[in-house]
C-alpha cells in the first residue's frame, strides 16, 4: 500500500486510482459497524459497478458518449434510489414533475447528474428555476445538462453547476433566461 500513499504505482508513474483508493480505505476505516466480511462476491461486484458508474469517463467518439462526458458524472437509477432511499417510481415521479433532472439515453437507462445534489441529498438551490427557464427555450434535458456544465468564460472559470453550488443561482438564472430566449427565436 506504499504506492497508494504516494500516488505512484510500482513503475513510478502517477497512479490515478491511488487517491480514490486511499480515500475509500480511510472512509471505510472511519465508518463504524461496516461488516465487509459478510459481503458476497455479487455484492462486491455490485458495489464496484455502482462506484465506477459515477466516475467521469474519458472522451469517446460517439456523440452520445461525448454528451455523457460533458454533462456527467452521473448516478444511475439503482444507485440514486438507494442513495435517496426512494423507489424507482418515486424517482420517475420527481423527473416527470421537473423536480429532478433525469437524462434518458438511446440505450435505455436514465442517468442523473450528480452535481444537482448537495451533500445532504437535496437539489441544489436555484436549479429548478434554472431548469424551468431553460425549458422555455429547449425541451431537451440533455441541452440543459450540458448548458449547466459549460460557460466557464461567463462565470469566471466556473461552470453553471459550480455557480449554483456557490450560491450564485440568480446569476445562473439570468443567463439561462437570456439563452433560452435566444434559443426560442
Amino acid at each position: 500500500m506504499k504506492a497508494t500513499d504516494t500516488g505512484r504505482g510500482a513503475n513510478g508513474h502517477r497512479d490515478p486510482q491511488a487517491p480514490l483508493l486511499q480515500y475509500l480505505s480511510q472512509k471505510i476505516d472511519r465508518t463504524p459497524g461496516l461488516d465487509l466480511g459478510s459481503l458476497t462476491a455479487d455484492q462486491v461486484a455490485d458495489l464496484a459497478d455502482a462506484m465506477v458508474r459515477v466516475i467521469p469517463r474519458s472522451r469517446s467518439s460517439s456523440a452520445e458518449d461525448r454528451m455523457l462526458d460533458a454533462a456527467g458524472p452521473f448516478y444511475d437509477t439503482p444507485t440514486l434510489t438507494t442513495w435517496l432511499g426512494i423507489t424507482r417510481q418515486a424517482l420517475d415521479k420527481r423527473v416527470g414533475q421537473s423536480r429532478l433532472l433525469g437524462l434518458s439515453t438511446s440505450k435505455g437507462p436514465r442517468f442523473y447528474p450528480t452535481r444537482q445534489f448537495t451533500d445532504e441529498k437535496e437539489i441544489v438551490s436555484g436549479l429548478l428555476d434554472v431548469l424551468k427557464a431553460l425549458g422555455a427555450g429547449s425541451a431537451n434535458p440533455w441541452t440543459w445538462a450540458t448548458w449547466l456544465a459549460g460557460h466557464p468564460e461567463v462565470y469566471g472559470g466556473r461552470s453553471g453547476w459550480e455557480m449554483l453550488h456557490a450560491g450564485e443561482a440568480e446569476i445562473v438564472l439570468r443567463k439561462a433566461q437570456h439563452d433560452a430566449a435566444r434559443w426560442s427565436q
